[in-house]
């Protein structure tokens, strides 16, 4: 978000806020990226150690393949803190902001191997102070 500047072509944060509406208050900081408190890449690595695909289209309107790409990779030291480097992916299909069959057959296929539950019923990144020993 902090790398997302009007003069970059595609709205700046502003489009989540004025254009879209999605996250109103981040129009305070339109003009002034900077400052904003936190990033793509803290709100991945705050998820770890649990699985996260992270889908970019190469052709996306609104996203920057390469700044995905570079949150991606600052989220996976947080990740690797935990020894969970493999469960932080990204899929990068040669395509536009859609989810075509071929994508959902690669997300399906990546959930059936990210979110395998275990023979004791958890998931694989399910502690018991996060489940309750369940």
């Amino acid at each position: 978000m902090r790398a997302d500047t009007a003069d970059r072509g595609a709205g700046g944060v502003a489009r989540y806020s004025n254009e879209r509406g999605l996250i109103p208050r981040l129009g305070f900081f339109a003009g002034q990226e900077a400052r904003i408190p936190y990033d793509f890449d803290d709100l991945l690595g705050a998820i770890a150690p649990r699985p996260v695909l992270v889908m970019e289209p190469q052709l996306d309107r609104d996203g920057t393949p390469a700044d995905v790409r570079t949150a991606v990779e600052q989220a996976r030291k947080v990740y690797g803190l935990y020894g969970a480097v493999d469960k932080l992916a990204l899929y990068e299909p040669w395509d536009y902001t859609r989810l075509p069959e071929k994508s959902q057959d690669w997300i399906v296929k990546w959930m059936g191997t990210a979110l395998r539950r275990r023979p004791n019923g958890r998931s694989p990144t399910c502690s018991t102070a996060i489940c309750g020993g369940r």
